[in-house]
């Protein structure tokens, strides 16, 4: 004699339908009290961040973590469709779900006078994991009236690790490799950097640490020793800077909006 799983055979032979899905209930996490350091290789200068508490991220009650929206197991163990598969569309990675929510973020409370977008592919269609974002100059330092061309390069293994930021054309700063990339211990997975760390607080992290260079942690040469030796020159060669890259340049010929 054999006999259905009990799951699908009630007590009276009658065969029953398995339980619906549950639908997982899901909380808002707001990331902790946000300070950054200077640091990138060297010694530390930690700094409150003016980066507002950014707005939480949707996990799953009880995980901390966003899941990944590929596919999710029924009671037996068999791989049902995501929301996103039974829509048609393509599954999505832990690192393209999470930037996607962070675009709907950055649209709704986007901080004055930044920009930021994921990059067009050549087909004319967005690269969620490129983003190209411009950084003003704050308003009553050397950096004021210039805008800073940016782009963040993600893995998939975002959020656990970092996005790589780049300034292109590289900016003269201390802090900034000859290569354009940013050093900044937030940017870097085995010192500050936290998975809830968001885009916006990112930018403006950055943008505070145009105007807060950090001479123990030098990272391009002549700007450094200039820094050190002659501060009224480099002032001077950061003005130019400002000069050369003026509020909504990069904004203008890339069409960007958000």
């Amino acid at each position: 004699m054999s006999f259905e799983p009990l799951s699908l055979v009630s007590l009276n032979g009658k065969r029953r339908f398995p339980p619906a899905r549950a639908q997982r209930e899901a909380v808002i996490i707001p990331p902790p009290p946000f300070q950054y350091s200077t640091r990138c290789n060297g010694q530390s200068k930690h700094m409150a961040s003016s980066a507002p508490v950014a707005a939480g991220i949707v996990a799953p009650l009880g995980t901390g973590t966003i899941p990944a929206a590929a596919t999710v197991a029924s009671s037996s163990g068999a791989p049902l469709p995501s929301a996103a598969a039974a829509a048609g569309n393509p599954p999505t990675s832990l690192a393209q779900f999470r930037l996607r929510q962070e675009r709907k973020s950055w649209r709704k409370d986007k901080p004055f006078g930044f920009w930021a977008r994921p990059a067009k592919a050549e087909d004319g269609s967005l690269n969620i994991m490129k983003w190209e974002a411009g950084i003003p100059g704050k308003d009553g330092t050397i950096w004021e009236g210039g805008e800073y061309f940016l782009t963040l390069l993600f893995t998939e293994d975002y959020p656990s690790k970092p996005p790589k930021c780049q300034f292109s054309p590289v900016l003269f700063h201390p802090n900034v490799y000859p290569s354009g990339t940013v050093c900044l211990s937030i940017l870097n997975e085995e010192k500050d950097w936290r998975p809830s760390i968001t885009i916006k607080q990112i930018l403006l992290s950055i943008q505070e640490l145009l105007d807060n260079a950090n001479p123990k942690d030098p990272a391009q040469k002549e700007p450094y020793e200039m820094f050190i030796r002659d501060k009224a020159e480099y002032e001077r060669r950061v003005k130019e800077e400002a000069r050369k890259y003026p509020k909504g340049r990069f904004a203008a010929l890339l069409g960007a909006e958000e």
